[in-house]
């Protein structure tokens, strides 16, 4: 759940910022909540360096009564907080040009002096925060879906489910190999555990071997072979046979 910090010295403002969100989770059942609304950047600090696995939503206004202004508080969230939406609220507006050189990312600047839409940019800026996060899920969870992440050489590698054609056991190392249309790559890993992680596409042929099912062009049931799209070969055993096929054209 994202949360949210609300970092505001003048009480009558931070009241005022604190309303409008507490106003626009209700309206919109959004699954949000407030995790500190305070006027000491120091008590975010804190809050971060105990609690420092979360996305957060932070309103911070620029000049704090403290040695630590809000473009400061905004580069100690950065750190611990790489992926979290930072809006900056501030009486000064010519201060905007320094949320540039803090190099803190902030998604949205609202100035104090703009009264009548002041209410209206909190909730705006919240909202958007928010469908930010939620669309950034999703697209994470889908690529987990069509993707497999491996390591290879201390390197993080994604691959498309659609342009992996099987995996084999390579005979020493604990290690298998995954056979793409384009090319190979080794990487420690097993056919049980890739079985347990990968959608219902892929079947393991023979003991040695897991195949894309959606990546096969004909299966010789002679030879026991399987032809794959790009005229690349794998095994399949007389007992995986027949559910293979069956698989395959279903």
């Amino acid at each position: 759940m994202l949360s949210i910090i609300i970092c505001e010295d003048n009480i009558r403002q931070r009241e005022r910022i604190k309303k409008v969100v507490v106003s626009t989770i209700g309206d919109n059942l959004l699954n949000l909540n407030i995790s500190l609304c305070t006027d000491n950047p120091e008590s975010v600090i804190a809050y971060l360096e105990k609690n420092n696995t979360n996305v957060g939503i932070y309103f911070l206004d620029i000049e704090l009564n403290s040695k630590i202004n809000g473009l400061a508080l905004a580069q100690f969230i950065r750190k611990h907080d790489p992926d979290g939406y930072i809006i900056f609220i501030t009486a000064h507006s010519e201060l905007a040009c320094m949320t540039f050189e803090y190099k803190v990312e902030a998604m949205g600047f609202i100035p104090k002096e703009d009264v009548f839409f002041f209410n209206n940019k909190i909730r705006d800026n919240l909202l958007d925060a928010y469908n930010k996060y939620n669309n950034k899920v999703d697209c994470e969870n889908e690529s987990k879906t069509n993707s497999i992440t491996i390591e290879t050489v201390g390197k993080k590698m994604i691959i498309k489910l659609e342009d992996i054609l099987f995996f084999e056991t390579v005979p020493t190392g604990h290690k298998v190999r995954v056979h793409t249309f384009k090319k190979q790559i080794e990487f420690y890993s097993s056919i049980k555990n890739l079985k347990n992680s990968l959608n219902d596409d892929f079947y393991q042929s023979h003991r040695s071997y897991l195949v894309n099912t959606k990546n096969i062009s004909e299966i010789d049931k002679k030879r026991l072979l399987i032809h794959m799209k790009n005229e690349a070969e794998c095994y399949v055993s007389l007992r995986q046979l027949r559910g293979l096929v069956k698989k395959w054209k279903g």
